[in-house]
């Protein structure tokens, strides 16, 4: 059966890698059922008695996401094993689950054509899915399947990723490649407007990073450089001229401000309507959850438990736990529930490929733009909210993107030694 011309195990990962991007934004499980399918494929792959030859620093990675998953076991043991961390459990398994699709994706061949057409038709799939939201059912803003919160950095690493290749194809001098920028203008312009109405202030912010980061890479090309400009000027225009983000960006200030402001922060009227406010409180309080548990933290999901002491002695505004379970961070969390212990291999997991794409980039500069933008945005959705690392969706987008892009960066990196 796999001997067909077009039915091959091959094929299957490439439709896979093709789909993955395209509707996780408004179509539930779209993104889970797809990783579930790519490893379910990894392992037949494997059956087959495919090898991989990976590098050291590959292997390193790889081992990296087991030790994440052995610190969440410990941290969990440690901290007394409870449902709470039951329920944890399939999302913490995926980290492992990534291994054998690394090891798949590294062997087959075309996977970085595939995400990108996947990404281009993601873009106009989001872009017509955000004008159902606002023009047929007349919302304010896009919130997707999910939420705004999820919609607007998805999204934007979409655009990003597409942008990345876009800007990298500029930097040469093969006209042919006119043609497909041209092509996929008018879908990243369109997301580009998706982002801008869903009203999430970290994609605002990841946009800027971006952008900032392409100048910083292609500063002195002007092929690259002038559209660059053209981008950030008719993005700044069509954000400040829409009155719902207007106000997104003022309430923040103002917010923010507010919160800074205060003097008895615990005790300050108002936090718990403030989201900048809030979010700024909870930081402060974890604090106090980390300094009593530095190493092994207290535990995945026992955040709302290990706070209400702080809040019974009045350190800590009760607004921190109200309809919430987590710091809305990130690394904040990770430093809660698995301490410093579980910090340290977090960051390892998530910035030892841009360390790779970074020294390889001569070797395959466009993986490498793609790997580098990748993390970036990661980190700064990472800052504001802990879905990257603990929502299924999230946690699938960000292992996938960065595993695949790995696989391929390292894979080019081979052909040219």
């Amino acid at each position: 059966m796999y001997k067909s011309k077009y039915f091959t195990l091959e094929n299957v990962v490439l439709l896979l890698v093709f789909l993955f991007p395209i509707a996780g934004t408004f179509v539930r499980h779209w993104i889970s059922d797809i990783l579930g399918l790519l490893f379910v494929t990894s392992i037949i792959y494997y059956y087959k008695g495919q090898k991989t030859s990976l590098f050291p620093e590959e292997r390193k990675w790889l081992w990296g996401l087991v030790i994440y998953f052995i610190v969440f076991m410990l941290t969990a043991l440690i901290n007394g094993w409870t449902e709470e961390q039951t329920s944890w459990l399939g999302l913490e398994i995926r980290f492992l689950l990534i291994i054998p699709i690394y090891l798949m994706l590294r062997e087959v061949k075309n996977v970085e054509l595939a995400l990108f057409y996947g990404l281009v038709t993601g873009l106009v799939a989001v872009s017509i899915w955000g004008g159902y939201e606002i023009f047929i059912l007349k919302l304010e803003r896009t919130w997707g399947t999910y939420s705004s919160l999820f919609i607007g950095p998805v999204t934007l690493l979409l655009v990003s990723l597409v942008i990345a290749k876009a800007v990298n194809s500029l930097s040469t001098n093969n006209k042919e490649n006119i043609k497909y920028l041209i092509l996929i203008s008018i879908p990243v312009i369109t997301a580009l407007l998706v982002v801008a109405l869903s009203g999430g202030r970290s994609a605002y912010i990841g946009f800027v990073a971006m952008v900032g980061l392409y100048f910083f890479y292609y500063i002195r090309n002007l092929k690259v450089v002038i559209p660059l400009l053209i981008l950030v000027l008719s993005f700044v225009i069509l954000v400040f001229n829409i009155d719902f983000v207007q106000k997104r960006i003022v309430t923040a200030k103002q917010e923010t401000l507010s919160y800074l402001q205060s003097e008895d922060k615990a005790n300050a009227a108002g936090v718990a309507a403030s989201s900048s406010g809030i979010r700024l409180e909870m930081w402060r309080g974890s604090w106090y959850i980390i300094k009593d548990s530095p190493i092994f933290g207290v535990g995945r999901g026992n955040y709302f438990n290990a706070m209400q002491e702080y809040i019974k002695a009045g350190l800590v505004n009760p607004a921190v736990t109200v309809g919430h379970s987590h710091p809305h961070n990130a690394f904040i969390e990770t430093m809660v529930s698995r301490g410093l212990l579980g910090l340290v291999v977090m960051l390892f997991i998530l910035y030892y490929p841009f360390y790779l794409f970074f020294k390889y980039r001569k070797e395959s500069p466009t993986t490498a733009l793609m790997g580098m933008t990748h993390i970036i945005l990661i980190s700064i959705f990472s800052l504001t909210e802990t879905a990257t690392f603990t929502k299924g969706n999230f946690v699938a987008i960000n292992l996938i993107f960065s595993s695949l892009l790995l696989a391929v960066h390292m894979r080019e990196v081979k052909a040219d030694l």
